[in-house]
C-alpha cells in the first residue's frame, strides 16, 4: 500500500544547514497518517467515541 502526502517544508523545521531537523521526521509521518485515515473517511475523533484509538509504540529512525 502506498500514501504520498506533499507539504512545504518551512524554514523552522530545518536545522542551520538547512536541512530538515531530524526529530520533525516523526511530526511530518504523523501528519501523513492522520491525512491517509481522512482520507479512508476515518476520524480520530470519531474512533475516540467508541474507544478506539491507535498508538504509536515504536518508531525506527535511522540518519
Amino acid at each position: 500500500m502506498k500514501h504520498e502526502y506533499k507539504f512545504k517544508i518551512f524554514y523552522d523545521d530545518t536545522d542551520a544547514t538547512g536541512l530538515v531537523y531530524h526529530s520533525n521526521y516523526l511530526k511530518f509521518f504523523e501528519r501523513a497518517r492522520t491525512v491517509y485515515l481522512q482520507d479512508k473517511n476515518i476520524y480520530q475523533k470519531d474512533l475516540l467515541k467508541n474507544e478506539i484509538c491507535f498508538v504509536v509504540a515504536k518508531a525506527d529512525l535511522s540518519f
